[in-house]
């Protein structure tokens, strides 16, 4: 049996993580014409597959690397704050103690964006 799917609408990376899923239960050859992925599959002994699910699943696979990719952006704004909020700093302050004890609480819970403005 053969399923073939659009590539203008199918991504590689999802096609190739949604075959992924389904290694254990048959072995999956994959090739490409012009417009078209083609997927075709051997069964493994005792095993079946219903490829309504294969579709399901490269459905699946091609939105999570398309909310991937859409949400790059915020992501890395996420992981800068992240990181920038853990600085520690290590030397004392001028006075010779931590500077962390000298500041009040609302200068303690301030965002690294409030700090920016």
């Amino acid at each position: 049996m053969e399923l073939r799917f659009d590539k203008s609408i199918y991504d590689r990376r999802a096609l190739l993580k949604a075959a992924f899923r389904f290694t254990d239960r048959c072995y999956i050859h994959l090739r490409q014409d012009e417009a078209r992925w083609i997927v075709s599959w051997r069964e493994k002994d005792g095993a079946s597959v219903d490829f309504g699910e294969f579709e399901n699943e490269l459905i699946a696979q091609n939105l999570r690397l398309q909310l991937l990719e859409d949400s790059a952006e915020l992501r890395k704004i996420l992981l800068a704050r992240a990181m920038a909020s853990t600085v520690i700093q290590e030397a004392p302050g001028p006075s010779g103690e931590d500077d962390a004890t000298e500041q009040d609480e609302s200068q303690i819970l301030r965002g690294w964006f409030d700090e920016q403005s």
